[in-house]
Parts: structure tokens; sequence; C-alpha cells
């Protein structure tokens, strides 16, 4: 699951992205946002793989969309600082989609939580 550069091990890709991440010029640091921000969502298919997001994989993908969110607001306004506009703006577009994300996902567990009540209590009430 890790890499390894340098002599430092990584996580996977997107830790190694965001962890080697520095401020290039504007179309550097633009692919760099589209690499981190599609590493992300390679992390969601992963833990999606079986059509399930169990609850240690859905811990795991709230702190990555943490440090995601992070680093890509540090470049949107990188990108706004060299004069970037409209590639800010599109990073900051990600973003969004990663808040979407999320709230989707905080939804989906709250579904999840309410139907598990419901067959706790009727085993329960069934015994």
């Amino acid at each position: 699951m890790g890499s390894s550069t340098g002599g430092y091990k990584h996580e996977n890709q997107l830790d190694r992205l965001i962890r080697t991440f520095q401020i290039k010029g504007e179309l550097a640091t633009f692919n760099s946002a589209q690499n981190i921000y599609n590493e992300y969502f390679n992390l969601v298919k992963e833990a999606n793989a079986d059509d399930d997001i169990d609850p240690s994989e859905a811990v795991y993908l709230i702190k990555q969309y943490y440090r995601t969110a992070e680093i890509l607001n540090k470049i949107s306004i990188a990108l706004k600082e060299m004069g970037a506009q409209e590639k800010s703006q599109v990073v900051i577009e990600k973003v969004i989609n990663l808040n979407e994300f999320m709230k989707s996902l905080d939804e989906n567990y709250e579904e999840v939580k309410k139907e598990k009540l419901k067959e706790f209590n009727y085993s329960l009430f069934h015994l």
C-alpha cells in the first residue's frame, strides 16, 4: 500500500503527493491540485470497491478529506496570487466537490445507522 520515495515510505499516492507538494509555476501547481484531487477519489473508489464503505474506511476518508481540502485551499490561494484566477476557481470547485462528497457520505451513514437501529430494535422484540 505504501510507496517508497527518497527513503520515506508513503502511505499511498495521495500521501506522497501531499507530502511532496511544492508551489512551482502556475501550470505545475494547477496540475498538482488536479492530481491530489484525483488521488483522493481513487481512495474513495478503492474503499467502495465492494459497494460498501465500512466505518474504518469512512474515518480514513474523512481524515484524508481534511488533508486534501487544506492543500487544495493553499493551492487555490497560490494560483490566485500568481494571477491565475480561472485555475484558482477550478481548484475552489474541486474543494466544493469534496465538501459535497463529505455531505453525501454523512447522509448515507445516517441512513445506515437508522436501518441498523431498526434491525436491532426488531431483533430485541423478537427474541
